[in-house]
């Protein structure tokens, strides 16, 4: 008889498992994440990068109270919760100013109004004296009320650290390989380092990795687009300019450290729009941003149970995360198979 012993089968590892798996924790990941376990929900976020990751060195901001109007208040609401939460300094106050396309600015005025806000009506020459270095046309309107400036980076770490704050787990460096549904109450999500098994999932996709989601949810095509931002002296610090035209908008966001960002949604090919800001200096310092867009520029919020997905949380929409990940945690808890966009 031999005295070797005979090669143990190895046990096979458990599968680690979640009640809610969300893929990405970037501002929607995060904001879902962070609704999600707040609600008493067992989640675990799984991301390819490490924390910070698309950190340029140079600090990003948004603008503030633009876009749906009912979004806007209900994300300014969370906001001010997650800087209760957390303690981040992340919105700054600094005001508003519209002028362009009339039925636009005049939807934002009635919005605020509805709200309480405290609104202003100027003609453009009025507006040049009061804020100089810009062009305005048409009525221009300045809303003093929730809108203003919001810290990205900040921003996305609180979303993450409140989000743990609440019981949810977060492993960086981890991806995805494929998203496996098994039935309506489970999903297998394929990671380098084996298997999560989960009853739902929210996937915060890029134009990169929709391929994880493919066939399960439908929606429109996501591409890349690249923006660039100006960082220039010579205008006065003041509110949020934007010059709303159509399909696009331009702004002038001011920044902490005096300088003022001027930038173009919407249509990001076009030069950025230095005639409407005459005080701006000669050489500006330029900065490119690359983000996932829809072809329309909506956020994609779509569902198909047990999945649910969200994307193109880039530009003003940014600062809708937290209502937007509101609504991704309503849409994986009682996913129907639609598409809000």
């Amino acid at each position: 008889m031999s005295l070797v012993p005979r090669p143990r089968t190895p046990c096979p590892r458990p599968a680690e498992s979640a009640e809610i798996v969300v893929v990405g924790a970037g501002v929607a990941g995060a904001a879902a994440a962070w609704q999600l376990a707040r609600r008493g929900h067992d989640v675990l976020v799984l991301e390819r990068f490490g924390p910070g990751h698309g950190r340029t060195g140079v600090p990003q901001y948004r603008r503030v109270g633009d876009g749906d109007p009912a979004l806007a208040a209900e994300a300014w609401s969370w906001w001010r919760e997650l800087e209760r939460e957390t303690g981040a300094g992340l919105l700054t106050v600094t005001g508003a100013v519209d002028h362009g396309d009339r039925a636009v600015v005049a939807a934002l005025a009635e919005a605020a109004a509805v709200r309480g806000g405290r609104v202003e009506w100027l003609e453009p020459r009025a507006a040049a004296v009061r804020w100089p270095g810009r062009e305005f046309e048409g009525p221009v309107l300045h809303r003093r009320d929730w809108t203003g400036r919001l810290a990205a980076d900040e921003a996305v770490a609180a979303l993450a650290a409140a989000a743990v704050g609440w019981g949810a787990r977060i492993r960086y460096r981890t991806t995805v390989k494929a998203v496996d549904v098994r039935g309506a109450d489970r999903v297998d999500i394929r990671t380098e380092g084996g298997t999560v098994r989960a009853r739902r999932v929210v996937a915060t996709v890029g134009a990169a990795s929709i391929g994880l989601v493919a066939g399960r949810v439908v929606l429109p095509p996501l591409g890349l687009v690249q923006e660039r931002v100006l960082h220039v002296t010579g205008l006065p610090s003041g509110p949020v300019v934007t010059r709303h035209i159509a399909g696009s908008v331009e702004y002038t966001l001011p920044l902490p450290d005096g300088r003022v960002e001027i930038g173009r949604e919407g249509n990001v090919t076009a030069p950025v729009p230095t005639r409407w800001f005459p005080g701006v200096a000669a050489t500006p310092d330029p900065h490119d941003r690359t983000y996932t867009t829809s072809p329309d520029g909506a956020v994609v919020l779509a569902g198909a149970s047990p999945v649910a997905v969200g994307a193109g949380f880039a530009g003003h929409r940014f600062s809708l995360a937290p209502a937007l990940g509101r609504l991704l945690a309503d849409l994986v808890t009682d996913v129907e198979d639609r598409v809000f966009s």
